[in-house]
């Protein structure tokens, strides 16, 4: 199973990360190209989780832990030297997590992950700065 999901982060990761991140990053800075890639990662789920019959409110939800995910999956991109792998990686736990816990049990609870993966890539951007999301290193004195 964590091939399966592997194997299509790896797809999308090849497309978001790998190519439209940095002319996006170029044009707003990498908090900006974050969330545009997480705005149109939205858009590419949005039929699926409305074929499954999500609620609006799971998918309001979902919408902020995509969001917010995305957040980190760029910042793990820039510090990792653009490694399209470690991104690739990151996406799939995520969707594995998503998928091992029961979805509508009490295990996993889009609400409490949106607020903590949100919680997270505000923490990131604050920490790292909203144009690259990696502070500049200091010369040795």
């Amino acid at each position: 199973m964590l091939i399966a999901f592997f194997v299509s982060a790896v797809g999308e990761e090849l497309g978001w990360s790998g190519y439209a991140l940095a002319p996006l990053q170029d044009r707003w800075g990498a908090l900006g190209a974050s969330l545009t890639l997480g705005a149109m990662g939205v858009v590419w789920h949005l039929i699926p989780l409305l074929r499954r019959h999500s609620s609006p409110t799971w998918i309001a939800w979902w919408c902020l832990h995509a969001l917010a995910a995305q957040v980190l999956i760029v910042c793990l991109y820039i510090k990792t030297g653009k490694s399209v792998f470690a991104a690739a990686l990151f996406h799939a736990t995520l969707n594995l997590a998503c998928m091992l816990l029961p979805m509508n049990g009490a295990h996993f609870d889009i609400r409490l992950s949106g607020i903590i993966m949100a919680v997270v890539a505000f923490a990131a951007v604050a920490v790292w700065g909203p144009k690259t999301l990696t502070r500049a290193r200091r010369a040795k004195v």
